[in-house]
């Protein structure tokens, strides 16, 4: 019933029928039913092997309902006694899938720490039991006798747990001698496959179904087309918000990402400290692979080359091939044999080569983009190869230095910036203490960069404000 509800409500007109909650209470059925089947399996004494999986079932509903109905607390929708009990079953299963498979294991160590572990499990919940209890008052959604009965079980469950830990551990002193095993060492117990819901089409046939849910007794207040447009319209509400959250986190992430790689703001204040006078700081800038490319890009320059002339041989072949052609077709078929009569049986058709041609024209126009590329790459890789070298030192002093042989802005009024250095590569054996110039330079970047992070800062809050002001408001529409 309550599937069929979730599937037909397309626009839920109250809380309590919202898909969150039918789902949550859809989920609690089936860890009650998977409770009731594992004590029919251990009233009709099965063995531990079937029922510790169908407890461990049980436990595993549990504990994924008590997160569930956290998360509805104070909301007025549930009972709050039923997180207590939740929570109480929980670790009751829990502690009964541990004991009967130490039942399974049949004595030695490991059945001893199972069972250890069971007696803890329901020595926990027998004292939250006791503890629910004290407080426990009838509701309309639980019976009077719902606290005393958790009491009862909890404890008769806790002394049998503790008697047999106590028995395992005499056996395993007289008997098997084994070093016990740590619990995380325990292989986990499988679970039984879980109970889904049976559809309401399994139990009555259609004309029934319609017989039994009867006529909608709102279509006069709120005819059918209407809910089909109102959950239309949520549906857009709600992809227009994931659309601004998807952004929203893009551009999140990009952000952390280019601040991470720059080490900001970590470095700007490592700086700082070196600008207040302390000594030369180790800074853990970002790795830097200083590795020279000039030899690289010379191999790729006489690979480049090696294919040029391939390609260059290819066409002398393919134009060797269309000449040595038409030269056969003119001996062996003269201009008199072609007037002749037997003329249509010349069979032998002229050299077509131009796809091959084309190919080679595409790929030699490649390699001239390639050579054009790298030459670009060469370039660049001479423009900031001082920096570079610079950089991967790791060094804030260092660069203090280079910036000192530049300190003069670019131009009048501009803001200087770790671009403006010359080109000659920082010595560490020729390093000075910074002059009152460099000083003043490297203040006015730090200045600079951090005005910049602050309103990067402002930016990012303002647009987080944005995106909650949006929410509310998509909601209220």
């Amino acid at each position: 019933m309550l599937t069929y509800i979730n599937e037909n409500f397309l626009h839920a007109p109250s809380t309590d029928l919202g898909r969150e909650v039918v789902h949550l209470l859809i989920n609690l059925l089936m860890a009650q039913s998977t409770e009731v089947f594992t004590a029919k399996l251990m009233d009709e004494r099965k063995s531990p092997g079937l029922v510790c999986r169908s407890a461990n079932s049980a436990a595993a509903m549990y504990i994924g309902l008590t997160e569930e109905i956290q998360q509805f607390q104070g909301k007025g929708i549930f009972d709050r006694n039923w997180l207590y009990i939740v929570t109480i079953k929980a670790k009751l299963f829990s502690s009964v899938a541990q004991y009967y498979r130490s039942l399974a294991d049949k004595g030695g160590g490991a059945a001893l720490v199972r069972l250890k572990m069971a007696s803890t499990l329901a020595s926990e919940a027998a004292k939250q039991a006791a503890s629910f209890s004290y407080g426990y008052y009838a509701t309309p959604t639980l019976p009077a006798d719902a606290g005393t009965s958790l009491v009862e079980i909890t404890k008769a469950h806790a002394a049998l747990c503790t008697e047999a830990a106590a028995q395992a551990v005499r056996d395993n002193e007289l008997i098997y001698h084994d070093i016990l095993p740590s619990e995380a060492a325990l292989p986990a117990i499988e679970k039984l496959p879980a109970a889904t819901p049976i559809t309401i089409q399994e139990v009555y046939a259609n004309p029934d179904v319609s017989k039994l849910i009867g006529p909608d007794i709102f279509a006069r207040l709120i005819p059918l087309a209407v809910h089909e447009s109102a959950s239309v319209y949520s549906e857009e509400k709600a992809k227009v918000i994931r659309g601004e959250v998807e952004r929203v986190d893009a551009n999140e992430g990009e952000i952390r990402a280019a601040l991470d790689h720059l080490g900001l703001p970590r470095v700007m204040d490592q700086l700082r400290s070196l600008l207040d006078g302390e000594e030369t700081i180790e800074c853990d800038l970002p790795p830097t692979d200083c590795t020279d490319p000039t030899a690289d890009l010379r191999r790729l320059d006489g690979s480049r080359e090696s294919c040029r002339r391939q390609l260059n041989d290819l066409v002398s072949l393919l134009d060797n091939e269309s000449r040595e052609c038409e030269r056969m077709r003119v001996s062996h078929c003269p201009r008199v044999l072609i007037q002749a009569k037997h003329a249509p049986q010349i069979t032998q058709p002229p050299s077509n080569t131009g796809h091959f041609r084309s190919n080679i024209t595409s790929n030699l126009e490649a390699l001239s983009a390639a050579a054009n590329s790298d030459e670009r790459l060469n370039q660049l890789w001479r423009e900031i190869a001082p920096d570079i070298a610079i950089l991967a030192q790791g060094n804030l002093q260092a660069i203090a230095q280079r910036i000192a042989a530049g300190s003069e802005p670019a131009t009048p009024g501009a803001t200087p910036s770790l671009l403006d250095l010359d080109d000659n590569p920082y010595s560490p054996s020729s390093a000075t203490p910074l002059s009152p110039d460099s000083i003043t330079t490297l203040g006015q970047i730090i200045s600079s960069t951090h005005q910049h992070l602050d309103r990067l800062g402002k930016v990012r809050r303002e647009r987080d404000q944005v995106l909650k002001d949006l929410k509310e408001k998509v909601s209220w529409m």
